[in-house]
């Protein structure tokens, strides 16, 4: 299954779990309402059972919409609490952001290890926290899309696991930020808390009512007994819910992390490694044990089930058993890569020429969608190399607040001295003076580093970024947009830095419309202008654009009979921008055309440039597509 597929199952999957959670809904409001007739019948009139008029109009309207304001209610307000993503739910865990600062070499080989594989991965670095008080091995991702991802791992998962074993579970994560199953994992917390809302009320009526019966007299003893009965019946209606919702998440939760397993071993090309962390767990004394109180509602997002065994256990649990993880691993750990395999890999890295003067790429960009969402252990060792290649006071910059403010600030500014002052000036009237000097400071670090590190650079400061306040966002934004327009035009690396910062600091800009679109008819002009973008950014005379543009086209068969207007006569970043934000309501089939269809256009002369790279780059970003960085691919 690729990225596609298994963003259009996930779509469909949240489609069954809506279905799933009314039905649970209605047959939680027929109990209560129910149990409603039957205590009032009981406490209050007196009627014998066989008496009862059981069907009371007015009254089941109250019991439904009194539900469905209680549960609706408690969902929104748990949605609203997790709105900053998975940040919030690490920190309500007992997480701790992991510090590149610290003395404890097992923190620095996590943030290392995470660093490095979404460099690979084209991913924005995600925040990365450990839970210090857990000492079983464990592990989970958050994040209501690719830019507020988080990744925490436990402390006993430091403490157990090797560098090879901490990669493997690293790598199943990440797999799961990139696959989007992390927010639908976070709207499943909010869906259920509201109905174990039913179930807490319960037990509160239970207990006081407990209390109540020590100290009240004979004569309240009938609103005591009322208030017993109706607790009793929310704690069982509640908790029936509750094993609903877990049924739910089991039934969806179970395929993915077997989906999630074989994406981490695709990656790395060591099942070894995640293997031995199943294995360690399976061995170890606390295994993947969390202890703090509420995990529970997040236990689908976890790299392994820490909510006990026996059969029951096991009939909810939102993870496979270990031992089935471990035998689907041990297998795949005695096969290699075919020779035919390595041949084929080998020729499609072939196609194209080596890096020249001229700025030219060796990259395969053939069946580019296949790599969106799984990368491969060239894009690991790609994402080794330039991390190793940022020099160190670059790499503790974008670890610091202000150093990372001021990088991608740093990585705007022009070598030319005359546009140098007009953007330094900028900063002068703009910025803070501690922000001007960082920038100062690390200016001649950025100039001496080669371009295909530039936007690294930008993706390693992207978790420190996210901890600047709306205010600090909105006004990093404004200075990017105003050191980019400094010479009056919007270049191409400009462009991809300042659209991908925005994405990554604000989340996805809302398009117009609203909902997924599955055809690509209304889309059509949006289309053309990516097209025909990509082709004047690679392509020099009209004949050759035209031949590019027409490449590309012929991908995207439903818009054969569509008007093409070819008016993009040059570059227009601005109407890019636009094009494509409405692209991003495209289901994934039609990305996925979109995607290979860009990257003929590119591939239309046989070579590719690196503004071609780089905005093929944004294109997938703004797409939701994860692909390596094209330019650390280079020979």
């Amino acid at each position: 299954m690729n990225f596609f597929e298994h963003q259009d199952q996930a779509r469909r999957s949240t489609s069954r779990r809506v279905a799933l959670f009314c039905l649970a809904i209605v047959l939680l409001i027929g109990g209560l309402y129910l149990a409603v007739v039957a205590i009032v019948a009981i406490y209050v009139t007196k009627s014998d059972l066989a008496e009862i008029a059981w069907w009371k109009p007015e009254l089941f309207l109250l019991v439904s919409l009194g539900s469905v304001l209680l549960i609706g209610g408690a969902s929104a307000y748990r949605m609203y609490s997790l709105r900053s993503g998975g940040a919030t739910l690490a920190e309500s865990l007992g997480g701790r952001p992991a510090e590149a600062h610290s003395d404890d070499p097992a923190t620095r080989r996590l943030l290392n290890v995470v660093e490095e594989m979404a460099l690979a991965s084209g991913t924005p670095v995600p925040r990365v926290f450990v839970l210090q008080g857990e000492e079983g091995i464990n592990a989970f991702a958050a994040g209501h899309d690719l830019g507020d991802a988080v990744i925490a791992v436990t402390a006993g998962a430091l403490r157990e696991l090797d560098r090879e074993q901490l990669q493997g579970v690293v790598a199943h994560e990440l797999s799961h930020v990139v696959n989007g199953d992390m927010r639908l994992n976070l709207r499943l917390i909010g869906v259920l808390h509201g109905i174990l809302l039913l179930g807490s009320i319960g037990v509160q009526l239970l207990r006081a009512t407990t209390r109540g019966r020590r100290s009240r007299s004979s004569k309240g003893s009938s609103g005591v007994a009322i208030l017993l009965a109706l607790g009793l019946a929310l704690v069982v209606i509640g908790y029936t819910g509750v094993l609903v919702g877990r049924l739910i998440k089991s039934a969806v939760s179970r395929q993915r992390e077997f989906l999630a397993d074989a994406s981490a071993v695709q990656f790395t090309r060591n099942p070894r490694g995640l293997s031995g962390a199943l294995q360690k767990i399976r061995d170890s004394v606390n295994g993947s044990r969390i202890a703090i109180a509420g995990a529970e509602e997040a236990s689908h997002l976890f790299f392994a089930n820490f909510l006990g065994s026996g059969w029951r256990a096991s009939l909810m649990a939102s993870h496979p058993p270990l031992p089935e993880r471990i035998a689907r691993l041990e297998p795949a750990a005695m096969a290699r890569p075919s020779s035919a395999a390595t041949a084929r890999t080998s020729s499609a890295s072939a196609r194209l020429p080596a890096a020249s003067a001229a700025g030219q790429l060796a990259i395969d960009l053939n069946g580019v969608a296949r790599l969106v969402g799984h990368p491969e252990p060239r894009h690991l060792e790609s994402g080794k190399r330039l991390l190793q290649a940022i020099p160190p006071l670059l790499h503790r910059a974008a670890h610091e607040l202000l150093g990372a403010v001021a990088l991608v600030e740093a990585l705007l500014i022009e070598r030319d001295p005359t546009l140098r002052q007009r953007q330094l000036a900028l900063l002068i009237e703009r910025e803070r003076p501690l922000v001007l000097h960082e920038v100062r400071r690390l200016l001649p670090e950025v100039d001496a580093v080669t371009t295909a590190l530039r936007l690294p650079l930008a993706e390693l400061a992207a978790p420190t970024l996210q901890r600047l306040s709306p205010a600090q966002k909105r006004h990093l934004e404004r200075v990017l947009e105003g050191l980019a327009a400094a010479d009056q035009r919007l270049g191409v690396f400009e462009f991809v830095l300042t659209k991908t910062v925005q994405r990554w600091i604000f989340g996805p800009r809302a398009a117009t419309g609203q909902g997924q679109l599955s055809t690509l008819l209304p889309l059509a002009r949006e289309a053309e202008i990516v097209l025909a973008t990509l082709a004047r950014a690679g392509h020099g005379g009209e004949p050759e654009v035209a031949r590019a543009f027409a490449q590309g086209w012929r991908r995207l068969p439903e818009l054969a009979g569509a008007s093409v207007t070819s008016t993009v006569r040059a570059i227009d970043l601005l109407s890019l921008d636009v094009a494509l934000d409405r692209l991003a309501r495209a289901t994934p089939r039609l990305k996925q055309s979109l995607l290979e269809a860009a990257a003929q256009v590119v591939l239309a002369d046989g070579s590719v440039t690196r503004d071609e790279a780089e905005l093929l780059r944004v294109v997938a970003e703004v797409l939701g597509c994860p692909v390596p960085p094209f330019a650390a691919l280079s020979r």
